[in-house]
């Protein structure tokens, strides 16, 4: 604990950048006019301060942020922008870059090198102000795992799989990945997620007496 205080230098002035260094933008300031309802609900409700303060420490981690990052995470596209500072924490014991505009991250570990682009399966209608109750999965086993939430990410894996970003010269023969989330409902990443290996393998569990 010494050794960490030590090395923030409390006692001594802010260190300033240095020239030609690009400032980081804010992703939380007094001004919330035209925020998105549920970034305003974040920043706004006092029980909500413990994730806001983990968001921000999260993204101060990020290496280069994009240019679009904070005006996307105050407006409408939160969940792909916090899906990305997840996995950002998910990824603390690779080192991790963004020294490219695309794919999001270059992660390294024992000489190994892996490239992986943040996904989500959003839903086709704005979602509701706040945070809503979880939605409920389909009481159909066979529409649960190759049903909608099957097409979804079809739909979502195909858009991203078009792009061809294996042919980008950085990421040529290097390790890939897409990291695919599905925020189309509220909670709905808790029970859609058996979907997407039914749609990757084209089989899924049946039920039998």
């Amino acid at each position: 604990m010494h050794e960490v205080t030590e090395a923030m230098r409390p006692d001594e002035p802010p260190k300033a950048l240095p020239p030609g260094t690009k400032k980081r933008a804010l992703l939380v300031s007094k001004d919330i006019n035209g925020v998105g309802d549920t970034f305003r609900f974040i920043v706004t409700t006092i029980q909500h301060y413990p994730a806001l303060m983990a968001i921000g420490e999260t993204y101060l981690a990020m290496p280069r942020p994009d240019d679009n990052f904070v005006p996307d995470f105050r407006t409408n596209n939160f969940d792909a922008r916090l899906w990305e500072l997840y996995l950002l924490a998910a990824f603390r014991e690779h080192l991790v870059t963004q020294d490219q505009p695309s794919p999001d991250f270059l992660i390294e570990r024992a000489g190994h090198q892996c490239y992986v682009e943040a996904v989500t399966a959003n839903p086709n209608e704005p979602r509701a102000p706040g945070f809503s109750p979880p939605a409920r999965p389909p009481a159909d086993n066979a529409e649960r795992v190759v049903g909608p939430p099957a097409v979804r990410f079809a739909k979502t894996l195909r858009s991203k799989l078009q792009r061809q970003y294996e042919r980008y010269p950085h990421v040529r023969g290097k390790a890939f990945a897409l990291a695919i989330a599905d925020f189309h409902a509220p909670s709905s990443m808790t029970w859609s997620c058996e979907a997407l290996p039914s749609y990757l393998y084209g089989f899924h569990p049946q039920v039998v007496e």
